[in-house]
């Protein structure tokens, strides 16, 4: 069988004019005196990415770029972790700090309103800043095939990972993620009310031919630059529930120059927090090879979701 490698292409020139985070400067002029090692992301807003603040995890400790001038001293740019949590059995993760950004910061107890706080000095835009750090476990050596498959699974989602979640205007709130870099000049990039489009869940999907109901899983987000960054919705009920993305798909032919067979699927079903899916029937009819896929959010007008493209591997099942 050939194999098939996943491909994107975006289609929308919304995306093809935004700003290359790539190429986003690193500049940062003054640093508090931290009491271990900090580690850095970048966070940058708006379409352009115009607008970039540094957030630096110590311990306990967040400092925020309120002022946007890569100063991350002076008053009300550090946060105390509100909220410290510890394994208590030995895991690949240590725990987690949890900062919440407060009128008050000294507050012990807070209601909802008492985070209605601008994260950015001047800008009323973003609001009810909160930040998860995971901090890995040094200490956890993985011995058995077990402890390595979690120690795996902990790497790729939770240790070292730094959750930044922005209340944008009064619409919707996003979940920034990165894995923060020891070294600001190598610090991780990602962006708050930028473009975003539509991506696979899952890692390696495929389409099995003849089989009734394969998943198709989606989210919506803005690919960042280091490892693990990204920005997401922080959850799939800022779209109105009977507002639902769609999959376009054409399946490849039987024989080379045949006709090829289309299908248009509405993915009306919800999970896990932010996933949009539904099932998709594979007639067995259809070839072997990449069935291209448009997805697009066309309904939800207020979320100017970009469509994007994406090709799947169409297989046979395995006997």
């Amino acid at each position: 069988m050939r194999s098939v490698l996943i491909s994107w292409m975006v289609i929308c020139p919304a995306i093809a004019s935004a700003t290359d985070l790539s190429k986003v400067s690193h500049e940062l002029t003054k640093e508090p005196v931290y009491k271990g090692q900090p580690k850095y992301v970048l966070a940058v807003f708006g379409p352009d990415a115009n607008t970039k603040a540094w957030i630096a995890i110590d311990g306990d400790s967040l400092y925020v770029d309120r002022e946007c001038n890569g100063d991350l001293t002076g008053k009300g740019k550090r946060l105390t972790a509100k909220v410290v949590q510890r394994e208590k059995q030995l895991l690949p993760i240590k725990g987690s700090f949890h900062f919440v950004d407060l009128r008050n910061p000294d507050a012990k107890n807070w209601a909802d309103a008492d985070r209605d706080v601008p994260t950015l000095k001047g800008n009323e835009r973003y609001r009810y800043l909160t930040v998860i750090y995971t901090e890995p476990n040094p200490d956890f050596v993985a011995k058995t095939d077990e402890q390595k498959s979690q120690k795996e699974g902990y790497d790729r989602y939770w240790s070292n990972f730094l959750d930044i979640y922005i209340r944008i205007g009064s619409d919707f709130t996003l979940r920034g993620r990165a894995k923060p870099s020891s070294s600001w000049e190598k610090a991780p990039v990602i962006q708050f009310d930028g473009p975003m489009t539509l991506t696979l869940a899952d890692e390696a999907p495929q389409l099995i031919r003849g089989k009734k109901q394969n998943e198709l899983r989606i989210r919506v987000r803005a690919a960042g630059v280091g490892e693990g960054a990204a920005t997401y919705l922080r959850d799939f009920d800022v779209a109105p529930k009977g507002l639902h993305p769609i999959a376009e798909i054409e399946f490849p032919p039987t024989k080379m120059g045949g006709p090829s067979i289309k299908s248009r699927v509405v993915l009306t079903e919800r999970c896990c927090g932010d996933l949009f899916h539904g099932p998709i029937d594979i007639p067995e009819a259809v070839g072997l090879g990449a069935a291209k896929i448009k997805l697009s959010f066309d309904e939800w007008k207020d979320g100017k979701i970009v469509p994007a493209k994406v090709e799947l591997p169409v297989i046979d099942p395995q006997k």
